[in-house]
């Protein structure tokens, strides 16, 4: 399992987000294997499944902006912003994350809704995807 914002959902249908960086102690996914990805800790609900494609670790101050659109659509400075948000810590360029890159499984593959983002709740979520853009966007301009 591999636990994401509800921001991202959106951009991981779309697939314009696909890698993430943890702050992991130990690495906790295995290159070839398949995650489910959730918004909820403690939850069987998965939104799409994940094959892990490659697994690295990186020092924060060697993201490139390819790297950061990687990460669902950000610019360099939006990513800083949204990363700190999330671990509620100030970035730090020698911090080592492990970046982990995936591909999404085809929804027919796993027998769930063909295309979600057709649905209320998928349209909901790509409100919630570009009102959380325009929040970043204002916040790395001021």
């Amino acid at each position: 399992m591999l636990l994401f914002k509800p921001y991202h959902v959106w951009p991981i249908w779309m697939k314009e987000k696909t890698e993430t960086r943890r702050l992991w102690k130990r690495q906790r996914a295995i290159l070839g294997s398949r995650h489910q990805a959730q918004t909820k800790m403690y939850s069987n609900e998965y939104f799409a499944k994940l094959d892990i494609i490659e697994i690295y670790q990186q020092p924060l101050g060697a993201m490139t902006e390819q790297d950061a659109k990687a990460e669902g659509g950000y610019t360099l400075a939006q990513y800083r912003h949204v990363l700190e948000e999330i671990n509620g810590t100030p970035w730090d360029d020698k911090q080592v994350v492990f970046v982990v890159r995936f591909e999404k499984v085809p929804f027919d593959h796993y027998g769930t809704v063909q295309q979600p983002w057709l649905t209320k709740e998928g349209l909901q979520l790509q409100n919630l995807y570009l009102n959380h853009l325009d929040a970043v966007r204002g916040a790395c301009s001021a």
